[in-house]
């Protein structure tokens, strides 16, 4: 398959969810952040990974998500193939089977997000507190004391 079906089955399932494109990212907010998706061409295959970024909102204002290429939490959307976890999206492989599992990942995220905010992601995905840039570790630090 192609990268324009695929965008154009990802972009349909994303608008169906409320998401709201902006050039090459997909962004929506939810409770305490802006949640954005974008795909990234792999420089090593015939394949892409759908990446994540959160934007604290007590952090970043809405524009901030249009500008800026690292988030407060990232992460790759992950896929199934053979019972493994993968986060790569291989063109040559690609089936309707594929849009399943990103739309369930998705709604996990987005449900973890809407049920408990940054706090429940954060108890969910510990490690994730690792890879938070400067400018937000301050932010977190609290979360995590409270």
């Amino acid at each position: 398959m192609n990268k324009d079906k695929i965008n154009k089955s990802i972009k349909s399932m994303l608008e169906n969810k409320a998401f709201i494109n902006y050039k090459k990212i997909y962004y929506k907010e939810v409770n305490d952040v802006y949640f954005v998706l974008e795909l990234q061409k792999s420089f090593y295959s015939n394949s892409y990974y759908l990446n994540y970024r959160m934007f604290v909102k007590e952090i970043h204002s809405k524009e901030d998500i249009f500008k800026l290429t690292i988030g407060d939490l990232s992460g790759r959307v992950l896929c199934k193939e053979n019972g493994q976890n993968i986060d790569l999206i291989e063109l040559d492989n690609w089936n309707d089977d594929y849009l399943i599992v990103i739309e369930k990942e998705i709604d996990s995220l987005i449900g973890t997000l809407e049920s408990g905010g940054i706090r429940k992601y954060l108890n969910l995905n510990p490690t994730a507190i690792h890879k938070v840039p400067s400018w937000a570790s301050a932010y977190f630090k609290e979360i995590i004391k409270e």
